[in-house]
């Protein structure tokens, strides 16, 4: 017996004509996504512009440094020299009382020489460093007092530019001047500190002339009533002040306390 089984024959087409593919030339391959990428570039002279920096900052650091030993040192020189010139008051004063007795007359005018140029000089040497800064506002004491007697010292708004300027030059130098504040019995007059600066000055000036008295004289010969004079001006104008300016440190504390 013989059975014939017919199974149907599928004939797939494997010849693929060219027109159905596309060429690359023709379409060509597109991300959907493109990111472009900036491009840095690093060149070497950025990196001497960063070494400049730092020295910059370098040096500024070394500037305030220095700037800061320098005034701890100031202050230390201040101190000793007050020191040296108590000291050498006080050894005078025991000579001339006679606690410190120097039975030859020789030796006892040789010694209180010496005391005395002792503290000519410590006086002498505190006037040079601090008469340049009054000697400098003055003329701007001056120049603000002439302007606080067309406007109120108190209506610091409407001063100029120029003699606001004027005040912060001086507040720079002496840091006990108040020009503005919030309340004006705070703020320092014109008269006032007018009045400080030429009693400053009148004692650097009388202490020049004890130097050229004890200096350029001999012993024997010096001027005993203009120097005694000069003395009492040297003392008065360093003492006298001094309330003035403490009194005015006081409110200076009081307005930054107020801000």
């Amino acid at each position: 017996m013989s059975s014939s089984i017919s199974s149907p024959i599928t004939y797939i087409n494997t010849s693929v004509s060219n027109e159905s593919i596309p060429s690359i030339s023709e379409s060509p391959i597109v991300p959907k996504h493109r990111v472009d990428k900036p491009l840095i570039i690093v060149t070497k002279t950025d990196i001497p512009a960063q070494e400049t920096k730092k020295e910059e900052v370098s040096d500024k650091g070394c500037a305030k440094v220095c700037r800061y030993i320098l005034i701890r040192s100031k202050r230390v020189f201040e101190i000793l020299t007050y020191f040296r010139l108590v000291v050498a008051i006080a050894l005078n004063i025991l000579i001339i009382i006679d606690i410190i007795s120097i039975r030859q007359k020789k030796a006892n005018l040789f010694w209180m020489e010496v005391l005395t140029q002792v503290i000519n000089a410590e006086f002498t040497l505190l006037t040079i460093i601090s008469h340049p800064k009054r000697i400098i506002n003055l003329p701007r004491a001056i120049k603000i007092y002439i302007a606080s007697r067309k406007i109120p010292y108190q209506q610091n708004e409407l001063f100029t530019p120029n003699i606001k300027e004027t005040q912060k030059n001086v507040y720079k130098n002496y840091d006990w001047y108040l020009y503005e504040a919030t309340r004006a019995d705070l703020i320092c007059s014109p008269g006032k500190l007018l009045v400080i600066l030429l009693i400053w000055n009148l004692g650097s000036l009388a202490q020049y002339g004890i130097c050229v008295i004890l200096w350029f004289f001999p012993q024997q010969e010096r001027p005993l009533e203009i120097y005694a004079i000069l003395i009492a001006i040297v003392l008065t104008c360093e003492i006298l002040p001094i309330p003035l300016v403490v009194k005015q440190y006081k409110k200076v504390i009081i307005a930054k306390g107020e801000k």
